[in-house]
């Protein structure tokens, strides 16, 4: 698997929110670190979803859910959950194409764009033409990144105070 775009937290961030974090019960800390980088998660995936062209845009197919509607958040767990990944992308199996738009691809042979929809061509030629990439995952991460020290300390904090009454009342 190849990491195409990373967000970058400060040392300083993770440690205060590591602090914070402390306070919750070993055995409920690591479903409390999946929803703070969760919140982290969805600044980008909110931030791709504006980028993303509203449904009805020049060669969008009614018939299928707009690529804005599978940008997805998932948390995977390794070793138990010691280790923890923040994934944001487009879901499978609506969004297998949302490679093609983030990067771009070669006119498949045989089609082409008419201005409303691709057609095939009866012949054995090759149209080559390129279609760039849009690379909405890479703008979004640069709109969220100077926020995301601060989103992680505010769902830290938001999730220390869950268990601050709970643990001030025993």
């Amino acid at each position: 698997m190849t990491v195409k775009h990373g967000i970058i937290i400060s040392p300083q961030s993770v440690r205060e929110a590591d602090q914070l974090l402390l306070a919750i019960a070993e055995h409920a800390r690591g479903a409390a670190i999946g929803r703070v980088l969760r919140s982290a998660g969805n600044a980008v995936k909110e931030a791709v979803r504006e980028l993303l062209p509203k449904p009805g845009y020049p060669g969008d197919k009614p018939e299928f859910k707009p690529l804005r509607d599978t940008v997805t958040v998932k948390i995977k767990n390794y070793q138990g959950g010691f280790y923890k990944v923040l994934i944001v992308g487009y879901a499978l199996p609506a969004g297998a194409h949302g490679h093609l738009v983030e990067f771009g691809h070669n006119m498949a042979a045989n089609t082409f764009w008419n201005g409303q929809r691709f057609v095939s061509v009866q012949s054995t030629e090759v149209t080559g033409e390129r279609v760039e990439g849009k690379h909405y995952f890479s703008t979004a991460v640069n709109m969220v990144q100077p926020r995301v020290d601060n989103i992680i300390l505010t769902a830290a904090r938001r999730e220390a105070e869950r268990v601050r009454p709970q643990s001030a009342a025993a």
